[in-house]
């Protein structure tokens, strides 16, 4: 187990890493040499974790229908205009 000090400061390092510079936990688990599990854990029993990952599920789904669109517009339309 860890030090109360050194649990503190990881937990922040992940927050900001989650919150401010908007890293997915793989990438926060990667660079901190932690598991996925171990950032999830700690970010769990932030208050703003929940919302959070609704806001980027949102962001996903817009992004997904984004590149939908934009793979028919290249690859299936241009069939359809031979």
């Amino acid at each position: 187990m860890e030090g109360g000090k050194y649990s503190v400061e990881k937990r922040e390092k992940i927050e900001k890493m989650y919150f401010i510079q908007k890293m997915s936990l793989t990438n926060i688990a990667k660079e901190l040499k932690v598991s996925v599990s171990y950032v999830s854990r700690l970010l769990r029993d932030n208050e703003k974790y929940h919302d959070e990952q609704e806001i980027r599920k949102q962001e996903n789904q817009l992004k997904r229908k984004k590149q939908q669109k934009e793979l028919i517009r290249f690859f299936i339309l241009p069939q359809y205009t031979m």
